[in-house]
């Protein structure tokens, strides 16, 4: 199932984006900051222009996404 994400999906979201950064090419040099993705999941997530869903397998949030909607 995909929905919008809330505040209490924070610590989810903040494991997630942890296991992927260690699997990706950043983690060799600059360490993972929970509180600074926790803030930016935050203001996505209460912002008019923002957009968090997660997708959930047996209430467990497996993935998501996490963006910014621009319009010039």
């Amino acid at each position: 199932m995909i929905r919008t994400a809330t505040r209490n999906d924070i610590p989810a979201l903040i494991a997630l984006g942890a296991s992927m950064y260690q699997e990706s090419r950043y983690a060799e040099n600059s360490p993972f900051d929970a509180l600074k993705c926790a803030d930016l999941a935050d203001h996505l997530i209460n912002a008019d222009a923002g957009c968090v869903l997660v997708a959930e397998h047996n209430e467990q949030i497996i993935g998501a996404c996490l963006e910014i909607c621009v319009f010039a």
